[in-house]
């Protein structure tokens, strides 16, 4: 850990690091997913996917926001002694949180769960709520890929195979989320040592967690909002329709879900790469990311649609295929949260236009969570994907007028930004 910045690496070169790397950590389980597709009952696996919506739920509360607001906060630090206060304050607060919901989304995940998968559920829960508690915000923002790859994804590749290998040998199926839960962890907190060592100070007392709370309420609010109503879906689902179809919901949200990752590490890719554009070249920048969030949005949609079921038929067996009316749906609402997350991860946030990001997602998320519930009863789950893609458009509605006003400020004071080829 030095104060001395690392080399910058071209676009392309982030693309790979700050991209693919995050990406290949959360698309790992694909590596197991097919195995335990196929050692467990319809029943089962529609309580597995419900156990990860619930686990993402929560885990949003555990980010607290930081890693949308994170990254950003970074650069400016010039020295490693300020950085790892940044990052002290982070872990404070992620794990005081993590201490208060976890033992919530136990008893939660356990009643949502289907008879006799009560504990696979359980655990799964924890291995995606536990996700948010990951280095990588800081490593985004401090310009270290390897960071990523040393503690974060290698491990976390490393950790499936191991279970695959596992399951494959004893049948044993806890090993899978139980590993994807443990093995992570140590990572970070290897790099929280290393880190910290390196940078001794302070840690920030425990009264103070209520001043950091109310700071980052905005943006902690704004990922609850954002996140909260797509986790609805699934579990709903798993409440009200028959195993069967359950299963073959979650096939399609694994699919949509692994899918998120991308916008989120394409913004990843951008935030500081935006920011080291200087007044004059910005809003070119700021265009040309909003570009290929939209280009990723239209292809995500294609594929989602016409290879979906395919997709899930070989991925998760024939018993759980996605259908392909759901897949269409989903497919939309994954083409207007890519352009979402761009505008708001590169152009209102770094804007400090979080009043009008909190709005909409307060109402979207709000009208969307009902919008689910109601049309998941009445309509079964085509209805549940359509909630969700009404939520997604109520939210990219609410925010184009602040975008095209943070944009045109950027066209107005740019000099020429048609000229940056960076």
């Amino acid at each position: 850990m030095s104060d001395v910045e690392p080399p910058t690496p071209s676009l392309w070169g982030r693309i790979v690091g700050f991209g693919g790397l995050p990406l290949l950590s959360m698309v790992t389980p694909l590596l197991v997913m097919p195995l335990l597709a196929r050692r467990v009952d319809p029943a089962g696996w529609a309580s597995i996917g419900a156990g990860e919506a619930l686990g993402a739920l929560f885990g949003l509360v555990i980010s607290y926001g930081w890693h949308s607001i994170g990254p950003a906060r970074v650069p400016p630090l010039t020295t490693d002694a300020a950085r790892a206060t940044l990052y002290r304050e982070s872990l404070v607060v992620r794990l005081t949180l993590a201490a208060a919901v976890l033992p919530v989304l136990g008893v939660v995940a356990w009643v949502t769960a289907r008879d006799g998968w009560q504990v696979m559920t359980l655990l799964m829960a924890l291995s995606t709520a536990t996700v948010p508690l990951s280095l990588s915000w800081f490593a985004v923002g401090s310009g270290r890929a390897d960071h990523i790859a040393l503690y974060e994804t290698f491990p976390r590749v490393g950790a499936a195979a191991v279970s695959a290998a596992v399951m494959v040998a004893t049948g044993w199926l806890y090993v899978y989320p139980i590993l994807a839960t443990v093995v992570p962890l140590v990572g970070m907190t290897l790099f929280s040592i290393r880190l910290l060592h390196a940078s001794p100070g302070p840690w920030p007392p425990l009264r103070s967690v209520g001043t950091l709370l109310r700071r980052d309420v905005v943006p902690a609010l704004n990922e609850l909002a954002a996140g909260g109503y797509a986790a609805l879906p699934l579990p709903l689902v798993n409440q009200v329709a028959a195993a069967d179809v359950s299963a073959a919901y979650a096939s399609a949200d694994k699919l949509y879900r692994y899918g998120l990752f991308v916008p989120g590490a394409l913004a990843n890719i951008f935030q500081r790469w935006v920011i080291e554009a200087g007044p004059e070249h910005i809003g070119a920048r700021l265009r040309r990311a909003l570009r290929y969030h939209a280009l990723l949005g239209v292809l995500g949609q294609v594929i989602l649609t016409a290879a979906g079921p395919l997709a899930s038929a070989l991925l998760f067996g024939e018993a759980v295929v996605a259908a392909r009316e759901i897949c269409f749906v989903l497919g939309l609402a994954f083409a207007v949260n890519a352009v979402r997350t761009g505008i708001t991860r590169l152009v209102l946030f770094p804007a400090g236009r979080v009043a009008v990001i909190l709005r909409s997602t307060l109402l979207g998320g709000v009208s969307g969570s009902v919008l689910v519930a109601v049309l998941a009863v009445t309509v079964g789950p085509v209805g549940a994907a359509a909630g969700l893609f009404a939520s997604e458009v109520v939210m990219a509605g609410l925010l184009l007028t602040a975008t095209r006003e943070v944009l045109a400020s950027h066209r107005e004071g740019a000099g020429q930004p048609g000229r940056d080829r960076a």
